[in-house]
């Protein structure tokens, strides 16, 4: 079954689950150079609290996750006999954007849920969810700070 690639995300974030999950591969920390095995491949970085994150025992863990298991009960795909299936979800944990993005791209992975920021750029590439969490992400500078913009 084909799934079209995409993105679940907030101005930062992609979609997830709390939790432990069966098929979750955390024996490579890079993202995948080939195709994992399962209906639907799911990457995510570590140490991304409250977001996504991995408990004691390598599971993945945090908001995103948590959300992404709300997703994945509801996907099913053809069994071949004419019904359908759960889906057979498989995580692996790529900690780096650009990476992430290239996997995504690359079709090793088909679904992103990592704190991720919606840009311009990545919103001609990809299929991104509806906005959930909002930042509020600013920056500060002393008043009569010699920052100037471009020129």
């Amino acid at each position: 079954m084909s799934f079209t690639k995409f993105i679940i995300t907030s101005t930062l974030t992609l979609i997830g689950t709390f939790g432990a999950f069966p098929g979750f591969d955390n024996s490579a920390k890079a993202c995948p150079s080939g195709l994992p095995s399962g209906d639907l491949i799911v990457t995510l970085r570590q140490d991304v609290v409250p977001f996504t994150d991995f408990n004691e025992a390598g599971r993945p863990t945090g908001f995103n996750v948590a959300l992404w298991n709300e997703v994945a009960e509801t996907l099913r795909v053809p069994n071949g006999n004419g019904r359908f299936r759960e889906t057979d979800v498989t995580f692996v944990e790529c900690d780096k954007i650009n990476d992430q993005e290239a996997v995504l791209i690359a079709g090793h992975v088909d679904v992103v849920i990592s704190p991720l920021t919606i840009t311009s750029g990545r919103m001609k590439n990809y299929d991104f969810s509806q906005q959930y969490i909002s930042s509020g992400l600013s920056g500060a500078n002393l008043r009569g700070a010699r920052i100037y913009g471009p020129t």
